[in-house]
């Protein structure tokens, strides 16, 4: 059986709440690796980013804990840089202050 592999904007933007909510979630059938992934503080003092993935049934785990992004700064997540998400994990997110984040997430799909 051959595989598919296509590029794909897994989260193509989206801003965090203060609350942790999903970003990307594999679909069924579907893995997805992480190439790049980008947080852009947009508001004007510095503020904490939350990234974590939960894996199936698996308790959830933290990928980046608190990383503080500063006013109008960016964040590459070198972290999140070929993460492989397997069919229905969700990758999730949230910021300390809400609506001044922006996350962008690119990558590669496998079916």
């Amino acid at each position: 059986m051959a595989l598919t592999i296509l590029p794909a904007a897994l989260q193509g933007g989206v801003v965090l709440g203060t609350v942790t909510a999903p970003i990307y979630t594999a679909p069924t059938g579907k893995s997805a690796t992480v190439k790049r992934a980008v947080f852009v503080n947009t508001g004007a003092a510095a503020t904490l980013v939350t990234v974590t993935v939960t894996r199936g049934a698996n308790p959830t785990l933290t990928i980046i804990q608190g990383r503080s992004i500063g006013a109008g700064a960016a964040d590459l997540a070198p972290e999140l840089s070929a993460l492989v998400l397997n069919p229905n994990d969700v990758l999730a997110a949230f910021a300390s202050t809400g609506a001044v984040v922006n996350c962008f997430v690119s990558g590669l799909t496998v079916a």
